[in-house]
C-alpha cells in the first residue's frame, strides 16, 4: 500500500541521511492483511499465529538486485523493527 510505504519512507529517512548522488537505490515494500486460504497451511493457522504482513528491503544498482532484507509480521513494523531491518541491512553490505 503506497499509503503506509510512504510512512515507513518517512520514518527511515528521519532515522538515517541517505545521499541523492548515490548509484544504490533502496527499495522498500510493505503488504499488510494477507489471507493465506490454502488447504496446506490449516495446521500452522490454527496452531500458531500465522504471519498477516511483510517488510521487505531490497538494495539495487540499476535492474540488479545487490541485496534483500526480508521479514514476515503479525502486523504493520514498529519503528525498531524497521530501525533492526536497515541495520541488518547496513551491517550484511557495509
Amino acid at each position: 500500500h503506497p499509503a503506509k510505504e510512504g510512512v515507513l519512507e518517512k520514518e527511515l529517512k528521519e532515522l538515517y541521511r541517505f545521499d541523492d548522488s548515490c548509484n544504490n537505490t533502496l527499495e522498500l515494500s510493505y503488504k499488510s492483511g494477507i489471507v493465506c486460504n490454502s488447504r496446506f497451511n490449516v495446521a500452522q493457522k490454527s496452531t500458531s499465529s500465522f504471519p498477516t504482513a511483510y517488510l521487505k528491503l531490497e538494495v539495487r544498482n540499476g535492474f540488479k538486485l545487490l541485496y534483500s532484507y526480508y521479514i514476515d509480521l503479525n502486523e504493520k513494523p514498529s519503528k525498531e523493527e524497521l530501525q533492526e531491518a536497515f541495520e541488518r541491512l547496513k551491517k550484511d553490505i557495509l
